[in-house]
């Protein structure tokens, strides 16, 4: 007798610790993948890195990323912002052509908009060309 009660404790006192483990244990959310917006830079000398912005319409910096010319770069944009986003990069003693792209978040897909008009075109070729300041 004393051997069942001493099993039902214990069995008892498992299925609690499991039941807290499960109520306890701290929830992960998935990183997103998506949606990935892609670019190339072009014009900065080898040993300059810009710094390309997500921010929203007001100007409130969403994320931010390094990137160096020549080579690709790409970043996934969160939407817990809204849908809307100005990306910009930025060298120091350099303009970038052009000065911003703006995109429009659909579903998992960043769009480029122009003239406050959302295209087909996927913001996968944000590419920005830099020129010294003061350059005609």
């Amino acid at each position: 007798m004393r051997t069942i009660t001493v099993f039902l404790i214990l069995l008892c006192a498992s299925v609690l610790m499991e039941g807290c483990a499960g109520i306890l244990a701290p929830t992960r959310q998935a990183i997103p993948t998506r949606p990935v917006i892609k670019g190339e830079l072009f014009g900065l000398p080898e040993n300059l890195n810009a710094t390309i912005y997500v921010r929203t319409p007001q100007g409130k910096v969403v994320i931010w990323g390094g990137a160096k010319s020549g080579h690709p770069w790409q970043i996934t944009v969160n939407k817990a912002e809204g849908l809307n986003y100005v990306i910009t990069a930025e060298a120091g003693g350099y303009v970038s052509q052009p000065v911003s792209y703006t995109i429009h978040i659909s579903a998992d897909t960043a769009y480029i908009v122009r003239n406050g008009q959302v295209t087909d075109d996927e913001a996968i070729h944000l590419d920005f060309h830099f020129v010294p300041k003061g350059s005609p």
